[in-house]
């Protein structure tokens, strides 16, 4: 590793090296600085000599020097006092939504010993006192948002419990409550405070200690800081000592006074040149799959969820970095975006992270909102290996670090990026690697703990801070709890667990390779919830038909209602088809050709189906309303030998020399043929019709569907979403579309009717509202489009409807809508080549969204991604 990348190395740690009479002077955060680290130190001493030598500046990975030239002094405060970049866009934030309790922090820790709580109040006001931003308030002066430092005055520790010396009988959870309904309440910037410390006493020997904080004053790594010195002044003033603290030189609004002048310099503009370079282009929103609807104004409800990596993976961990040349951070992001790329299917990833900010020697021993957002763009395309996503990251960290004073709400406003108020800016995620940011585990006597206090708010749609303890690596992903639900957070990171252990174990791996299920859960996806094997009639469809006429003989099988209603018996419909059959035969038509069927929707449209099952044949579906061009190509490639159709239509049909059987003309022959079945051994393997696919990824594929396929479609319809003997279907779908195998058969199969609704009632809503107020169905199947057609007619339901939807995605908004209007709404998908639906899924009003359900007897289905992962 080159001295260069190692400085920043050292500064993604929040590490300060610098130059003090001729010798290096290492400043770290407590426990950051390992024993590795300090070896590699050794080995760039020279190298960080040389970038250190004549310069009085803190260095941490080659910052650059033009923006260290002029230091950072006490600013005039002859007028209004500047907001830092980051406490301005704050203070916008509370313009537009006041009383917002988003950037409030908190710190809650458990105190355990004999506590002097006259020492840590006069603590807490001494470094109140020492930081003037603590005491500030934030207005508007003549339209500039301006910061009013306030006088020193002792800050009041507010007393929760029982001090009387009575044990309060009070439980941790109750603690948590308690406080974080404090933690709740809003601050007012303009009055203040802008600190509101408490205690609560569970016993002489156990307090805990609890302060609310507004992010415009205090960052992460200030609050490390507080902390540091609330154990100092307390340790010094229970000793009846003077405060062992030197006051600042500067402070936090002469830093916002600077960087002002900073922003106007070539250091800036620099920094401006490489963001906007980086960012060029369209900036992808993060597609997570969602448990929720996207709000159309963004929400900060969060929630979190932890999981603790095993030790071994964290000794893992380590040893790729050693290998790598990287830090565990890089290792981290690196695998975080292969994440995002496997459960996204994205190439371009944005992924945030807040750094320190803290490259000024001044500034490193001042509380102040300094934490600064960076963003770290990654292209994923070619499939790269982990390694090669590591160095790939490596190289991103960079650059990033080398330009790290550009401020996030700078740079938001730099891009002129068009803003959506449903989700953030420029990235939906973050990743942040948490060093210990000092945190005393003493002060005086009293031994410190922290005392967990969970996320209810969070400012993005998922945050992963990822901490390193004793035991291995946490990760905690806080998220939107308006967009996921707890469940899926879990389960998310234990795939980011199992993608985690598979990429640090091979890291040649590529990206796409790596899973994400762990055995349990690829068992339960790949099989468990695959074994959907039931039985089913192996009889073609139209002797199933045939069983029901017999069994049925003069229940309603067909109703048509054109200008005289037209009503078939299930014995009067199989004769018709017989005769059909008949003639087809005695025409010369053999069994296994394809006949072509175009007739408008009508009796005889479903006779003609029957009818060419019968004759052992298969159909093919000829809509007259289609172009000539495409039935001409429909013919040719199905090689139709014969089409059975009306004269009527004749005129639409293309001149292929086809021979046309008109049933309109050959109506005395009809009357003359056999009712008698013509008994034909047709297997179930044998082809039901071919169905041409839209051709919207090119020419229209025939599509070849065999009755045994079509049997267990139908059989699995009727058990689930179910059809019973006597019930109707409306049938409205085109014979064009495979979906009107299940309403022109299901009824059929099962002892129902079928109602088939006049093409000129399925193109308008009123007209379709009444035949359904009229014979009042039990079922009805139509895509989103026609049920929304529906819908603005007014049309308020039918009673004991059950609503079958599929064909395009159902909205939710319309889902809701046909809720209401029927007993049951079911969801159905499936591609033509799979036999018409291949899921289905019962919709209900506490779903989160609508899904496309569970595959359908003896069905499987997998959901891949491009590389059938």
């Amino acid at each position: 590793m080159k001295t260069s990348e190692f400085l920043s190395h050292l500064r993604s740690l929040d590490i300060r090296v610098t130059l003090e009479e001729g010798a290096l002077k290492v400043k770290a955060p407590k426990g950051a600085l390992t024993a590795e680290l300090r070896e590699q130190l050794g080995q760039h001493k020279q190298g960080i000599l040389a970038a250190l030598d004549g310069a009085d500046l803190s260095v941490a990975g080659g910052a650059d020097a033009s923006a260290s030239e002029e230091r950072i002094l006490p600013g005039d405060r002859s007028g209004a006092i500047p907001l830092s970049a980051t406490q301005q866009r704050l203070w916008f934030l509370e313009q537009m939504e006041p009383g917002m309790v988003t950037y409030n922090m908190w710190a809650t820790i458990e105190m355990r010993g004999p506590l002097d709580l006259d020492a840590l109040e006069r603590g807490l006001s001494e470094i109140v006192r020492r930081h003037e931003v603590l005491r500030s308030t934030f207005t508007d002066v003549k339209g500039i948002p301006s910061q009013v430092v306030g006088p020193a005055v002792p800050l009041v520790l507010e007393r929760i419990g029982n001090f009387e010396g009575r044990e309060d009988d009070i439980s941790d959870e109750q603690i948590r409550t308690m406080l974080w309904k404090r933690q709740e309440v809003p601050f007012n910037l303009e009055t203040g405070p802008m600190v509101r410390p408490a205690i609560v006493r569970i016993t002489d020997e156990r307090h805990v200690f609890f302060m609310t904080v507004h992010h415009i004053v205090c960052d992460g790594l200030s609050m490390g800081l507080f902390f540091r010195e609330l154990s100092a002044l307390y340790e010094a003033y229970t000793k009846g000592e003077e405060s062992p603290l030197q006051d600042l030189a500067v402070q936090y609004a002469d830093f916002a006074i600077w960087q002002r002048k900073y922003f106007e310099g070539a250091a800036f503009q620099r920094q401006r040149e490489y963001w906007l370079d980086t960012l060029k282009g369209d900036l992808p929103l993060l597609e997570m799959p969602l448990d929720k609807t996207r709000p159309a104004i963004q929400t900060y409800n969060g929630g979190v969820e932890r999981r603790w990596f095993s030790r071994r993976l964290s000794d893992a961990l380590q040893d790729l970095v050693n290998k790598e040349g990287a830090t565990l951070f890089m290792v981290l992001l690196a695998a975080y975006k292969a994440f995002l790329a496997r459960y996204t299917g994205q190439k371009d990833i944005l992924v945030g992270t807040a750094v320190g900010n803290r490259n000024r020697g001044e500034v490193e021993d001042m509380i102040g909102f300094f934490v600064n957002t960076l963003v770290f763009r990654s292209d994923l395309s070619g499939d790269p290996t982990y390694r090669d996503m590591i160095a790939k990251v490596r190289e991103s960290f960079l650059g990033t670090m080398e330009h790290q004073d550009m401020p996030f709400e700078r740079l938001v406003d730099e891009l002129k990026l068009e803003r959506n108020l449903s989700y953030s800016p420029i990235f939906q995620t973050l990743f942040v690697l948490d060093q210990d940011a000092g945190y005393s585990r003493k002060m005086g006597d009293i031994d410190l703990e922290p005392f967990i206090l969970d996320y209810h708010q969070t400012r993005t749609d998922l945050v992963v801070n990822a901490y390193r303890g004793r035991d291995g690596v946490c990760f905690a992903m806080e998220y939107n709890s308006d967009l996921f639900e707890a469940e899926t957070i879990r389960r998310m990171l234990g795939h980011f667990e199992v993608l985690l252990e598979a990429a640090v174990e091979h890291p040649d791996t590529k990206l796409s390779e790596l899973p994400i299920q762990g055995a349990t859960e690829r068992k339960q996806l790949l099989q468990g919830w695959n074994e959907t094997a039931t039985e089913f009639s192996q009889e073609p469809i139209h002797v199933q038909f045939e069983a029901q006429v017999d069994a049925t003989p003069d229940a309603p099988a067909l109703i048509y209602p054109g200008d005289t209603e037209e009503l078939l018996s299930y014995r009067e419909l199989d004769q018709r088809a017989n005769r059909l059959a008949h003639l087809l035969a005695d025409r010369g038509v053999e069994p296994e050709t394809l006949v072509g069927l175009c007739l408008d929707r009508s009796v005889d449209m479903l006779v003609a189906a029957l009818a060419i099952q019968k004759a052992g044949c298969a159909y093919v579906p000829l809509d007259p309303g289609f172009p000539v061009d495409r039935l001409a190509y429909m013919v040719e490639d199905a090689e139709v030998a014969v089409i059975v159709t009306h004269t009527e239509q004749v005129g639409v049909l293309p001149d292929t020399g086809v021979t046309l059987l008109k049933l309109d003309e050959l109506a005395e022959d009809l009357t003359g043929a056999s009712v008698e079945r013509l008994g034909l051994d047709v297997s179930c393997r044998a082809r039901m019709y071919v169905i041409y696919t839209s051709g919207s990824t090119g020419r229209p594929k025939g599509v070849e569907l065999e009755h045994r396929s079509v049997s267990n479609f139908l059989a699995s319809m009727c058990a689930e979403p179910g059809f019973k003997t006597g019930e109707q279907l409306l049938a409205v779908t085109t014979l064009s579309f495979d979906i009107s195998k299940l309403e022109l058969f299901m009824p059929l199969l099962a002892g129902g009717t079928v109602i088939i609704a006049p093409k000129s009632v399925t193109a308008d809503g009123e007209q379709l509202a009444g035949l359904l107020d009229k014979y009042r169905p039990e079922v009805m199947q139509a895509t989103p489009a026609t049920w929304r057609m529906l819908m603005l007619t007014g049309w308020e339901g039918t009673p004991g409807l059950r609503i079958f939807s599929g064909g395009e995605a159902l909205p939710r908004d319309l889902a809701d809508d046909l809720l209401e209007c029927g007993e049951e709404l079911w969801n159905l998908y499936g591609p033509t080549e799979a036999t018409i639906w291949s899921t289905v899924c019962q919709v209900l009003p506490s779903d989160r969204a609508v899904t496309i359900g569970k595959p359908i007897a003896n069905t499987q289905i997998y959901v891949l991604d491009e590389h059938k992962q």
